[in-house]
């Protein structure tokens, strides 16, 4: 009988193995070690790739449906007033934007036109509400007011009602309609009297002589942040600051209500004040600001905000007012005249823009301010980097989620091309022949900026020659159209006129009710500007001045606009 060892032994392998050799070490021995370990291996290896391309494809779900599970999280209805929470109040904001983060932003996107119908009506009243309540300072309530009875509300969670609200208003004539409404801030004051600004504790009538209004609410606002950033020199109070006055520039569009409430409750001494008070001492040395200049963001938008104030709005759909030079022929001299260029049309209230005017006019320093941001940071001069930005192409956040606050807020170059808006106004004073103060206007801009060795009028053709930005370009564009007739026009700019170009369908301060989106989009579609590119303005005043043709084609492809 053989041994178990001869050569001559029976296979001894279970039936179903692989007829294959086995593996066998330097010794001749089978290594089933080394089998086990490289299935294990292989197996692993796959189940680790499964898992990376399911997480890819669950991620890029979460990301699809973002918007409507962020939506899904608060109820679109109140059925009364109330203070909305910081959470909801971030998630309708992120809602409404509907992933726009620019910057200044001419009209809105479909997507957040469609929020705006949604989320806007029902949610209104609770938006003013929060931001019309009493300031409880920084981020925190201190103890002694919540002890007190008198619930305060901070800065931020303000600023955050204020931008809701002007996301809401921009391109809506019917919601700016609604936030402007005195029922309604009537039934606030009734229900919610012990929650809002300027009101006493010990007083308990209902009928005090403090007019509640968007106005009021956002001019307190706006003054808590100023005192909050001397004090802190904190960017809450500088976000604040610019959300409140994007309310400012969009709610005066074409809005002959609201622009009143504004001028009773002194709004425009407040903006002038966030320009004049941050002032850089580089410019009375005759030097350059460099980044960072922190309060670039809401300098911007107040001299955005006091732009649309300063604006004439006319009887029409836009709300916008286009302007040509015409022969005067009540002038036995024939001199020109700027005037609207459709004779069926007229101003809307044109006193208000003119008291605005001279409101601005009076704030000391304000002027030379405006004129030193438009000649020693104007115009764009550099590629858009990490810390200079575009206006006309800035974004709210760096990267692609409201996670980090894009650099370009502190860039000094966001702020001249709304500078350049507020002197373009401003120069439509000289519509009134008959003011001899008015046309001293002229002169005093001509010798501004005093430690500049250009004039204005020559740093506002350089900018509406050479800037690659579509704000700066529109802006100054207009303010050397209105400085005068086209043979100043070419005094000035030693070149050809403004006249020898497309302006007819430029529509001023408003140019489409666009209000203030990085996308071009806030109300309505601004106006085509030089290059064919649809104006980012957002809101600024019904002014335009005359010779931009727009195609039949392209008019029908834009809402009215509101130039920022």
């Amino acid at each position: 009988m053989p041994s178990p060892s001869s050569s001559s032994s029976v296979d001894r392998r279970r039936p179903g193995r692989s007829s294959s050799p086995p593996l066998t070490d330097p010794d001749g021995d089978t290594d089933t070690d080394t089998i086990v370990g490289t299935k294990s291996l292989y197996w692993f290896t796959a189940l680790l790739w499964c898992a990376f391309f399911a997480a890819m494809i669950v991620l890029l779900l979460v990301l699809i449906r973002h918007q409507e599970a962020l939506a899904k999280q608060a109820d679109p209805t109140d059925s009364r007033p109330r203070l909305i929470p910081p959470k909801e109040l971030a998630r309708l904001v992120l809602v409404l934007r509907s992933n726009d983060y620019r910057l200044v932003r001419p009209h809105p996107t479909p997507a957040t036109v469609a929020q705006q119908d949604t989320w806007c009506p029902p949610k209104m009243a609770s938006l003013l509400l929060t931001l019309c309540a009493s300031h409880g300072g920084g981020r925190r309530r201190r103890r002694s007011q919540k002890s007190r009875g008198k619930q305060k509300v901070s800065l931020q969670k303000r600023g955050m009602a204020a931008e809701a609200v002007a996301l809401c208003l921009t391109n809506q004539p019917q919601y700016r309609d609604l936030a402007a409404n005195a029922t309604l801030f009537q039934n606030l004051r009734t229900m919610h009297k012990q929650l809002l600004v300027g009101e006493d504790d010990n007083n308990n009538d209902t009928d005090t002589t403090i007019e509640l209004s968007l106005a009021k609410g956002l001019t307190d606002l706006l003054q808590q942040g100023i005192t909050y950033y001397q004090k802190h020199q904190d960017r809450q109070a500088v976000t604040a600051m610019a959300q409140a006055a994007e309310a400012v520039w969009i709610a005066s569009f074409h809005h002959p209500t609201h622009i009143h409430n504004f001028l009773k409750h002194n709004t425009i001494q407040v903006l002038g004040d966030i320009i004049v008070t941050n002032r850089p001492k580089a410019f009375q040395n005759g030097s350059i600001i460099e980044f960072p200049y922190r309060p670039a963001h809401a300098v911007m938008w107040a001299c955005a905000a006091l732009q649309n104030l300063a604006a004439h709005y006319c009887h029409n759909n836009g709300g916008t007012c286009t302007w040509e030079w015409q022969q005067n022929v009540n002038d036995n001299d024939n001199n020109p005249v700027l005037a609207l260029k459709d004779r069926n049309d007229s101003l809307e209230q044109p006193e208000l823009a003119h008291q605005a005017r001279h409101q601005i006019l009076a704030i000391p320093n304000l002027l030379e301010t405006l004129a030193e941001w438009i000649c020693f940071v104007g115009p764009i001069h550099a590629p858009i980097n990490e810390t200079y930005g575009w206006p006309g192409d800035a974004k709210l956040w760096k990267g692609l989620t409201p996670t980090t606050h894009s650099p370009h807020l502190r860039s000094p170059s966001i702020v001249p091309w709304a500078a350049a808006g507020v002197i373009k106004n401003l120069l439509l004073l000289l519509l009134n022949s008959d003011d001899d103060n008015n046309h001293k206007l002229r002169e005093r801009l001509q010798a501004m900026p005093p430690h500049h060795p250009t004039s204005l009028p020559e740093c506002l053709c350089r900018m509406k020659q050479h800037s690659p930005d579509w704000l700066e370009r529109d802006k100054a564009s207009d303010a050397v159209y209105f400085w005068g007739p086209p043979q100043q026009q070419q005094h000035v700019c030693g070149g050809s006129s403004d006249n020898e170009q497309d302006h007819s369908n430029y529509v001023g301060e408003q140019k489409d009710e666009v209000e203030q989106d990085d996308e071009r989009g806030k109300v309505g579609v601004e106006n085509v500007n030089k290059n064919g590119k649809e104006g980012d303005e957002g809101v600024e005043g019904g002014d335009a001045r005359g010779d931009e043709v727009v195609t039949d084609e392209e008019s029908d492809s834009k809402a009215p606009h509101e130039e920022l």
